[in-house]
């Protein structure tokens, strides 16, 4: 068990059962890394990360996700996170598939951009 994290946070499961909870029979690559493009439609499961001062295009944007396509963010902070798109502040999933934020805590994120038309 991750000590940094059982004294960061209250859980009584593990990563895999959270992703479980939400998606009983998809499977999911593990990468551990600490900055990630993610280009192609594949699941993404954000767990226990917290992100600060993200700007211009806020932290996770997902425009050309798949039917077939899960998301799952757990147990993470978005801390003054923003976008300046005119959709989107910390998060953005603009297409198909599933998205599921558990236990997800967010802080002075916002839009700075505007609709434009």
């Amino acid at each position: 068990m991750n000590k940094s994290r059982d004294k960061s946070f209250h859980f009584s499961e593990t990563s895999n059962d959270i992703w479980k909870r939400f998606y009983d029979n998809a499977s999911i690559p593990t990468v551990d890394n600490t900055s990630c493009k993610v280009t192609d439609n594949k699941h993404v499961f954000v767990d226990n990360a917290f992100f600060k001062d993200f700007i211009n295009e806020g932290v996770i944007r997902i425009t050309n996700a798949t039917v077939d396509t899960k998301v799952l963010v757990s147990t993470s902070s978005f801390f003054k996170c923003s976008s300046n798109e005119k959709d989107g502040g910390s998060i953005l999933m603009k297409s198909s598939g599933s998205f599921v934020q558990y236990k997800v805590c967010s802080y002075e994120s916002k839009i700075t951009g505007s609709a434009s038309n």
